[in-house]
Parts: C-alpha cells; structure tokens; sequence
C-alpha cells in the first residue's frame, strides 16, 4: 500500500499538465469536466494556437483568399472520362 501511495504522490508530482493548469486557474484535483470544458472552449490553448496560426495563414496567403493573381484562373483540371467495367 505505501509503494502505491508512493506512486501516486510521484506522479501527482511529476504531472506535466499541472502548470498549464495552474496558468489557466483551473485546479489540477478538478473534476475531470473541468479540464474537458477547458480544452473545448476559447480559453484553450489549442484554440488559441489555431487562432493565431489561421490569421497568420490567412495574411500570409491574401492572394489565395481572394482569388488574386494565379488563384483567380480556373482550375485546368477535368474529370477523367469514366470507364467502362
């Protein structure tokens, strides 16, 4: 029994989630759908990395997102005839 206590004090310890936990004010004993609603909401960081790397994409490619130079001619690509089986 204290070996497993150990094991778990050592791993509450060690737990690599505990200070993106403690930045965001969410509280590493929490109930699990604390940390769930976390991660689905803006707050999160995933959201926030996807955020920043869509604006980033977005300004970086203008031309793309307004069809713009190369991106305003029609795509060359035509289906192949279908075959006959």
């Amino acid at each position: 029994m204290k070996a497993v206590e150990q094991m778990r004090d050592a791993a509450i310890d060690r737990d690599q989630m505990a200070p993106l936990l403690r930045s965001r004010d969410l509280a590493a004993d929490s109930a699990p759908s604390s940390l769930s609603q976390y991660f689905h909401s803006n707050a999160s960081l995933d959201f926030q990395l996807l955020n920043i790397t869509g604006n980033a994409t977005q300004q970086r490619f203008i031309q793309v997102q307004e069809r713009l130079g190369f991106f305003a001619n029609r795509c060359p690509f035509s289906p192949p005839p279908r075959r006959k089986a």
